[in-house]
């Protein structure tokens, strides 16, 4: 469990040993939080961070707090920020057997200008002008494909994990490949993730919403 002091310092080994090897540096804070008289155990708040090389144009992010909302309490990605407004919430994930069984799904969603992309992926975000330009770009539709195949349950999208205790983040919309159910600790996982990041940054620059 990520509760235990003890898997808390090994899981960050994992994430120290990863940097050392790849030749990124770390920044982590492991915060305890004082339990209550119903939760008398002391937790632990854990942020962690891993920009990409030198360059710092994407970022692996972990995240977990115990006393958020279950929604809010864990994720782990690579992201980029973006000049995006902060408003702009996009999220998207694969499509499942209960979705295709879900007759109320479209009116809940948002439908891209791709019949095969809508077909695979389930789309949850405010129709815009900006919105529009990011999920109906053919190559950024392909990356996004190549990113939900990384490994299981991933979504991909912006503004739906808080990053600001990273400085580069602050006041900027994150957009990002993650997981809202574990820390990823596989390095294949890590790098890939890492690589289909660059490629959505190098899209967004050329569609300017750096």
């Amino acid at each position: 469990m990520m509760d235990s002091t003890d898997n808390d310092k090994s899981i960050v080994e994992i994430y120290e040993t990863f940097a050392r090897e790849t030749k990124r540096k770390i920044h982590y804070s492991l915060t305890p939080h004082k339990g209550t008289p119903l939760h008398g155990v002391t937790s632990i708040i854990k942020t962690l961070y891993i920009p990409n090389k030198e360059e710092g144009n994407t970022y692996l992010v972990a995240y977990h707090n115990p006393y958020q909302f279950e929604d809010a309490s864990i994720f782990f990605g690579v992201f980029f920020y973006s000049k995006v407004d902060t408003s702009i919430q996009i999220d998207i994930r694969k499509k499942d057997i209960l979705d295709t069984l879900n007759p109320f799904l479209k009116r809940k969603t948002m439908q891209a200008n791709d019949s095969d992309f809508n077909s695979k992926t389930v789309i949850y975000a405010h129709e815009g002008h900006i919105t529009e330009k990011i999920i109906n770009d053919h190559k950024i539709q392909q990356s996004i494909l190549e990113s939900l195949d990384i490994a299981q349950v991933l979504h991909v999208g912006m503004n739906n994990c808080y990053i600001d205790f990273i400085p580069e983040f602050i006041g900027k919309s994150p957009f990002g490949i993650y997981s809202k159910q574990k820390w990823h600790t596989e390095t294949a996982v890590m790098e890939n993730m890492y690589t289909q990041c660059e490629r959505l940054r190098e899209l967004f620059k050329q569609n300017n919403l750096l």
